[in-house]
């Protein structure tokens, strides 16, 4: 039974492990190249303000990254690679029982993972340039040169 245990506890624990030593690496290229929700409809098609949708979302605007799944898919993938090769590379019995993608319940579940992470990541570089594209052809500029404005925020004082 303590078996068992192990062999879920050390592959969680090392999918963990990696996706926090993997997060500043992801976050920097995130921020780096704006990857993040942009504030949709500040400005409405015909280039007026959009003063209904500013009203409702004056409070909730957020600059919010996208691609943070990465980390979930990338760190669980990553995990599964480095105990295959381990369990090919050095095949003691620790390892081949660490193995879980020898398992035919695994194949299953990692390839939903994976063609979900695929069809996740196209939706979002297409959405991407599709709206890289729009602010260019209604803006003349595009996602990596659109000025975002700065929200105010309070002191927390008692003004």
């Amino acid at each position: 039974m303590i078996l068992d245990v192990v062999k879920v506890f050390i592959p969680t624990a090392v999918s963990f492990l990696l996706g926090i030593a993997l997060s500043p690496l992801l976050t920097h290229y995130l921020y780096r190249y704006r990857m993040w929700k942009k504030s949709g409809g500040k400005i409405d098609y015909a280039g007026k303000e959009a003063v209904i949708f500013n009203s409702l979302h004056k409070e909730t605007e957020s600059g919010t990254p996208r691609l943070g799944g990465i980390i979930v898919w990338g760190s669980a993938a990553l995990t599964v690679i480095l105990f295959w090769l381990l369990a090919r590379i050095l095949p003691t019995d620790s390892f081949l029982k660490l193995d879980f993608l020898s398992r035919s319940q695994t194949w299953l579940p990692l390839f939903t993972l994976c063609l979900g992470a695929v069809i996740g990541l196209v939706i979002v570089f297409l959405a991407y340039f599709v709206l890289n594209i729009l602010l260019t052809f209604f803006t003349g500029e595009n996602i990596t040169t659109l000025t975002l404005p700065q929200l105010e925020t309070g002191t927390g004082g008692g003004d």
